[in-house]
């Protein structure tokens, strides 16, 4: 019996640490164009998603520096800007893609 219970406390914890999310920026509404501070509920369920001075990508504008669909853009150095993931338990891995925007002389600082 107490193999049993190892067993299923293993199998329990391999589902835990496996268990993944994503942040893609497809379903939120509270990024417009214009820079601003605020939040929205992440994709992945507990997770809140804290932005300052950021505004969305301009996907489908003029402005357009989307990498894969919806994103969220930082500010310039100069007006720092930020995004946070608030995420319950942690995190085990964590990547990111970006791209500069409104590309002028000043270096990227990720």
């Amino acid at each position: 019996m107490k193999k049993l219970y190892s067993l299923l406390a293993a199998i329990s914890l391999a589902g835990f640490v496996s268990a993944q999310g994503a942040e893609t920026f497809q379903t939120q509404t509270a990024l417009t164009s214009s820079y601003a501070d605020g939040s929205f509920a992440g994709e992945t369920s507990g997770v809140t998603v804290n932005f300052v001075h950021s505004r969305d990508e301009g996907l489908g504008t003029n402005d357009d520096y989307s990498i894969n669909g919806k994103g969220i853009m930082l500010r310039r150095a100069d007006e720092p800007s930020s995004v946070e993931f608030v995420i319950p338990n942690g995190v085990g891995t964590f990547t990111f893609k970006y791209r500069k925007a409104f590309t002028g002389g000043t270096n990227n600082r990720v």
